[in-house]
């Protein structure tokens, strides 16, 4: 598991925490937002960064990458289960 992104970003060390959190196995990689190479592009359809690459696939903006860091590793849940302790 790859975390592709920059540390100044603010949405890249938020995957980072989790990840640490979670105690999670994974390497970093260096990622600059700009200019759209056609790597980035062929990633991430906007070129925005943080990208967790999981096997084939690539899974993009932090809030889905920490949701789906939380479901595939259920085992020791950092986000509440009830819905309104979650949304507050």
């Amino acid at each position: 598991m790859t975390l592709y992104g920059l540390t100044p970003s603010p949405f890249y060390r938020k995957c980072l925490v989790l990840m640490e959190e979670k105690g999670l196995d994974y390497e970093t990689e260096a990622l600059i937002p700009f200019p759209k190479t056609d790597k980035l592009m062929s990633m991430h359809p906007m070129g925005k960064i943080p990208i967790l690459q999981d096997g084939d696939n690539y899974i993009a903006d932090s809030s889905i990458i920490c949701a789906y860091l939380e479901k595939k590793y259920s085992a020791s849940t950092l986000y509440p289960v009830n819905p309104i302790l979650f949304a507050a």
